[in-house]
């Protein structure tokens, strides 16, 4: 006689119902499309992925690794902000300005020096709750933190030190 013993079955779906953190559906996607930003008003990094949740309880955990550049011949700083749709979900970035083209940074990558020409990878992990069963779209927005000539930010940039490939990975996580 045969017998079957498991401490566990999971279902076809992800984890049964309350038992949440079960990962459901993953997707991916990479760019080597570059965009810049001279401004402190946040655009596009031509990073994006969609999503259709199969449940409106679940989560969406978002794993981003963007590269980037920053040219300068002044000191400034910058960085992302990850959106769902046109909803800013997370600010990692330059927000507001004071008044002396200065702006509240909350949470900014980089502070650097005059005459910087510095790549590097900007890492974002966020778990989100978009409530929907719709597609989804997340996208990363960049911009400078001190308004001024000279200043740029560049993602997916092109060059021999940086291989300019930005990824965004989205997992449906059971709720």
């Amino acid at each position: 006689m045969s017998q079957l013993k498991v401490n566990s079955i999971v279902p076809v779906g992800g984890v049964a119902s309350g038992q949440g953190g079960g990962v459901i559906q993953t997707v991916q996607s990479q760019t080597t499309t570059t965009a810049s930003n001279t401004t402190i008003t946040m655009a596009d990094t031509n990073l994006s992925a969609s999503i259709t949740p199969t449940s409106t309880s679940n989560k969406i955990l978002v794993y981003i690794t963007q590269s980037f550049q920053i040219k300068q011949t002044t000191a400034v700083g910058g960085g992302f902000q990850l959106l769902r749709g046109s909803t800013v979900i997370h600010k990692g970035a330059p927000t507001t300005t004071d008044g002396s083209n200065n702006v509240s940074v909350q949470l900014y990558f980089a502070n650097f020096a005059a005459n910087a020409n510095f790549y590097a990878y900007h890492n974002m992990h966020f778990l989100d709750s978009p409530s929907t069963t719709s597609a989804t779209t997340y996208k990363t927005q960049l911009a400078i933190a001190i308004a001024g000539s000279g200043r740029e930010i560049i993602a997916q940039p092109t060059g021999t030190d940086s291989n300019g490939i930005s990824t965004i990975t989205l997992m449906e996580v059971s709720a």
